[in-house]
């Protein structure tokens, strides 16, 4: 389940970051919001993980402090991913109704 969840993750970031820098699609405060967060997340995971490969001692003072955000802004940034394509959906369909 976990490396689901992390497949899962990764593509939703990809495809946010693909429609970020998209002229289709709009970059309003939600999505900058999003990708800062997002990329705070993804840079601080791997840093995290790069810190006990090469045993950074110094790293274990912020590692506690990056677990306790990661648990509150995943789910965040899980709705907010979904708001976001809730609204591109939405502009789409009004794009198409235009084009009508």
């Amino acid at each position: 389940m976990i490396i689901e969840f992390f497949i899962l993750a990764i593509v939703q970031y990809t495809l946010n970051i693909i429609k970020f820098f998209n002229n289709n699609f709009t970059n309003d405060e939600s999505r900058k919001l999003y990708m800062f967060l997002s990329t705070f997340v993804v840079v601080g995971f791997l840093s995290w993980r790069l810190a006990f490969v090469f045993d950074w001692n110094d790293f274990e003072n912020f590692s506690g402090m990056l677990v306790l955000t990661w648990m509150f802004l995943t789910p965040l940034l899980i709705f907010q991913s979904l708001w976001i394509s809730w609204f591109d959906s939405k502009n789409k369909i009004k794009k198409q109704d235009l084009i009508d």
